[in-house]
């Protein structure tokens, strides 16, 4: 078990790291990966528009979490997960990786009618939970 353990952690090292688009300013951040890259990028311009809102935004690209994702998700109040999946998935991944102290920071966006994930359908979403 031992050795599956530091299999897991060492692999961390070797997979590509995340992207980060971020301020360095903003309470609230955006977690995404594969094809909701587009729709979430185009929905950060919408709510800075619309709704006066500095948010930060990373893009998970590989699993195991890579530890710049702890740190994000530490730096930041309220982390919102969008996916295209009934499930949450990666919410669920990111909870069973992230410290149980930083786990009542995620909410999850999830968009799953059939349809291409679109930047309106977050912005609606995120303004609702943000009481906006």
């Amino acid at each position: 078990m031992e050795r599956l353990l530091r299999k897991f952690e060492n692999s961390r090292k070797h997979l590509p790291a995340p992207v980060a688009v971020k301020n360095g300013t903003s309470k609230i951040g955006f977690l995404a990966y594969g094809s909701t890259d587009f729709a979430l990028c185009e929905s950060l311009d919408q709510i800075k528009n619309e709704y006066k809102a500095d948010v930060d935004y990373m893009r998970i690209r590989a699993f195991p979490f890579a530890h710049e994702i702890h740190d994000f998700v530490a730096s930041h109040e309220r982390i919102y997960v969008v996916e295209q999946d009934r499930d949450a998935q990666l919410a669920s991944l990111l909870k069973l990786d992230l410290p149980a102290d930083q786990v009542v920071k995620l909410r999850s966006i999830l968009y799953y009618n059939g349809l291409p994930m679109d930047a309106r359908s977050i912005t609606e979403e995120f303004a609702t939970k943000e009481g906006l």
